[in-house]
């Protein structure tokens, strides 16, 4: 068996099902969400600055746990009034995204008119149809080809839908996985061809879409401590294909 092919086992065995566990139960951005939907308590308010956040996510200067930290404890503690003002005056103040302001402020005015228009109505309707979802976000910034940050704000939209309706959506098979430098790397273990076309490839073969391979790979690319009775063949293929001293 080819390490690709046992990489497509290992993704059927966990399944959409146990992507969703890792999703709720081990990933620090999923809980740093639901953390600040409880002390918020406002659905909308709550989706529109986890898009911003998330289009706000790159380039960042600590681990991505950290950045999302930050987020949450920060709007915890000063409930927005004016979303797009309060998340631009919070991203300069920031101690874990300090690069490239200034373009990330310029994204955050691009989707303005996107961000005043989510209602719980039309927030509802984006996650039945998370594609369209992707359109409009993509048609708000001008970008027609695949945008990281575009697909990442997908996933963690449907994080926060998931907290604010307890409503389980899986993710559409055609949004592509986000590949940061985290999951570069990991990727470089299994091919140097093209990216994404290799996840799309695995992402049919283990009948798992891309966004929630992300998420079964994701958080256990810096944290090898990670031990779980559920996800014991997972951490044993990690072990030997990319913790390997």
């Amino acid at each position: 068996m080819t390490l690709k092919e046992r990489l497509i086992e290992v993704i059927k065995e966990v399944g959409i099902e146990g992507a969703r566990y890792i999703e709720e139960n081990i990933d620090l951005q999923y809980y740093y969400i639901k953390k600040l939907y409880e002390k918020i308590g406002d659905e909308e308010n709550l989706v529109r600055l986890v898009i911003l956040n998330s289009l706000s996510s790159y380039q960042l200067s600590s681990r991505a746990e950290e950045w999302w930290r930050e987020f949450s404890e920060y709007f915890s503690n000063n409930k927005p009034k004016d979303v797009l003002n309060d998340y631009i005056e919070f991203l300069k103040k920031s101690r874990t995204n300090r690069r490239f302001i200034n373009r990330k402020i310029d994204r955050m005015i691009k989707v303005r008119n996107f961000i005043k228009n989510l209602s719980l109505d039309r927030i509802y309707e984006y996650y039945n149809d998370m594609l369209k979802l992707k359109a409009d976000l993509d048609k708000s910034l001008g970008v027609k080809k695949y945008y990281k940050t575009v697909v990442f704000s997908v996933k963690m939209f449907g994080y926060s839908c998931r907290i604010i309706f307890n409503k389980f959506i899986a993710y559409p098979f055609e949004i592509d996985i986000p590949l940061d430098n985290r999951m570069i790397k990991f990727t470089r273990r299994f091919t140097n061809k093209n990216f994404l076309e290799f996840w799309r490839e695995v992402s049919i073969k283990s009948n798992v879409p891309p966004l929630h391979i992300d998420s079964i790979f994701w958080p256990f690319l810096t944290n090898r401590e990670v031990r779980n009775e559920k996800l014991g063949s997972l951490i044993e293929f990690l072990n030997k294909v990319y913790h390997k001293k």
